[in-house]
């Protein structure tokens, strides 16, 4: 098992999206914390809120490991934006009612539109 995925074996596999795994984080409850993998490469996103508001996100190296390259962190962080409601309902699911929260492949590029760039 690589380095990468010990790290990544007790979080929550979220997305398949064009090469890249996308992991939610049981580590901790708050902040809402998102890995991004691919191969021995890894990144995090934390989801920041304030008063129960959505505040932005921030993307983070995680201490020795290899951060994704440019382009798997922009894919990262299109999914993240495709998906943030979906993403926060799981969080909502895994740390509040202690279910399972479902796997996804995502085979086929996320077309972003103006509107979701803003979201």
């Amino acid at each position: 098992m690589s380095p990468v995925a010990g790290y990544l074996s007790n979080e929550k596999h979220l997305f398949e999206y064009l090469g890249l795994e996308i992991y939610l984080s049981t580590r901790n409850q708050q902040p809402l914390v998102i890995y991004g993998r691919s191969e021995d490469q890894l990144s995090t996103v934390v989801i920041n809120f304030e008063d129960g508001v959505y505040k932005g996100i921030e993307l983070q190296h995680v201490p020795d490991f290899q951060e994704l390259s440019p382009k798997d962190k922009e894919k990262l962080l299109e999914i993240i934006d495709y998906n943030l409601p979906d993403i926060i309902k799981f969080w909502i699911d895994v740390f509040v009612y202690n279910k399972k929260v479902p796997f996804e492949k995502v085979l086929k590029p996320i077309q972003t539109t103006q509107s979701s760039q803003t979201r």
